[in-house]
């Protein structure tokens, strides 16, 4: 027989996410969705937690170190990418592209999803704070509780 996969339910905690509550914040101001804090700059709406375009070398090093920011470390040949020996961009570099859109060299560059989560996760460690949420351990979901499961559960506690 069979045995059926537990239903399961978005987690309360993290509302599906993954994330604690302080690694939740650190994304939401990476990218700027605390809307109360928006201001109009440039065209563009920007609040005073941003921090995509603010990141430090330590940060930059973590990409590099995860394949990320090839457009710095690598020439273009033929839509290939191959290494530039001893190059290493700066966080004030990687941050001016951010915020214009483009590399020095004319490349488009803006931080992905990946490199927001290794930039989240990152920041996250070096602040001492959780990344995952506590109730789901980053899965997003939690097991259903059914009369079943909630039975065992609690003989089990006793």
């Amino acid at each position: 027989m069979r045995k059926q996969k537990p239903k399961t339910i978005l987690c309360p905690l993290c509302k599906g996410d993954g994330l604690s509550k302080q690694a939740k914040k650190l994304t939401d101001d990476f990218n700027n969705f605390r809307r109360s804090s928006y201001t109009i700059v440039g065209g563009k709406k920007d609040g005073p937690y941003k921090w995509s375009d603010k990141i430090t070398d330590a940060e930059v090093k973590a990409l590099v170190k995860e394949g990320r920011l090839r457009q710095f470390t690598h020439e273009s040949t033929n839509g290939h990418y191959n290494f530039k020996l001893g190059i290493f961009p700066k966080a004030e570099v990687v941050n001016e592209a951010q915020r214009c859109g483009e590399t020095e060299d004319g490349i488009n560059f803006f931080h992905d999803d990946i490199n927001e989560r290794i930039l989240v996760k990152f920041r996250a460690k070096r602040y001492g704070i959780p990344y995952e949420c506590r109730k789901c351990h980053g899965a997003g979901e939690v097991e259903k509780l059914t009369n079943e499961s909630f039975t065992k559960l609690m003989m089990n506690v006793g």
